[in-house]
């Protein structure tokens, strides 16, 4: 007979996402007068390959909050999958709203606080999807599959100058089918791919952070693959920096699919293809561990 027991949220992981949150908010109510007074000095993003880089305080807000959320998700987002499902909304719809934003502005920009509306906008949005995924359990699911195929698309794109594929729609539908297999394995491995992508996500979150202070051209290639706007000059090109960058990635990557794995051995009985938080040892739910007679019906909220 297995010897079932339930997820627990354990003092480390409640305070680390109490601290995140925490970090989030307070960085950016400290930051805002900083980012207001500085946006006349600034160089904006996209013209960094042809101006002198300048580290702002909107990167360095932004690399504080990735560099953290990166470290839980690489580490223990198998283990905490209702901190995890909060994350992996504020990245899809932070993302999302950065993509619209960006790609949507006109050639006036939005004016002297153009930095600080794509970033307050962008993790304003993030927040408020993150809180309503973690009550969401299968559509977050589902999501972060999609956006682990979508993280390891920009990954491949990345090892050539403007993109592995030249042409832009090119590059937009391999990203698609990308977010599309990702979407589909967690049908089917449920498991497998919530280590994998939780390992990815945050291992793309703490290179992309770390290259927001060492500057070696990562981070352009995920602006030159997301933002089609005429009136941005993006430019991307590869280095050996770019290629120690993108190698650092994926044996991250690795290491944290082996401590995510050691961390939360399988119970007897449990293949790769057991549903995530159900059954077993993360069987969901507060309530005294019993043996399920049969796998727990699939619902979409807690």
């Amino acid at each position: 007979m297995s010897k079932p027991c339930l997820i627990k949220l354990g003092f480390p992981a409640s305070w680390l996402f109490a601290i995140t949150l925490a970090l989030s908010l307070i960085l950016s109510v400290v930051a805002s007068p900083l980012l207001i007074a500085r946006q006349n000095t600034v160089v904006a993003p996209d013209n960094v390959a042809s101006g002198p880089y300048q580290l702002t305080v909107h990167g360095i807000v932004l690399a504080v909050i990735l560099f953290v959320c990166g470290i839980f998700l690489l580490f223990f987002g198998y283990r905490n999958f209702r901190i995890t499902m909060f994350l992996i909304g504020f990245y899809v719809f932070s993302n999302v709203s950065w993509i619209i934003l960006t790609n949507a502005e006109p050639a006036g920009t939005y004016g002297s606080f153009r930095l600080t509306i794509l970033l307050v906008v962008s993790l304003g949005v993030g927040l408020i999807a993150g809180l309503f995924l973690a009550c969401c359990f299968h559509l977050g699911l589902w999501l972060l599959g999609a956006y682990g195929g979508y993280i390891l698309g920009l990954w491949i794109l990345a090892w050539q100058s403007n993109g592995v594929i030249q042409q832009r729609w090119g590059q937009g539908l391999f990203l698609a089918l990308m977010a599309l297999a990702g979407f589909i394995l967690t049908f089917f491995f449920e498991r497998a791919t919530v280590i994998f992508f939780t390992s990815l996500i945050g291992a793309y979150s703490i290179i992309f952070a770390l290259d927001i202070f060492l500057n070696t051209g990562f981070i352009q290639s995920a602006q030159y693959f997301l933002d089609t706007n005429s009136n941005h000059k993006t430019v991307y090109v590869v280095n050996w920096r770019v290629y120690a960058m993108l190698a650092a990635l994926i044996v991250l990557t690795l290491i944290g699919v082996a401590v995510q794995y050691a961390l939360s051995r399988r119970a007897a009985n449990a293949s790769w293809t057991s549903r995530y938080g159900y059954g077993g040892r993360y069987r969901r739910g507060n309530a005294a561990a019993v043996e399920p007679a049969a796998p727990t019906k699939r619902r979409w909220f807690f």
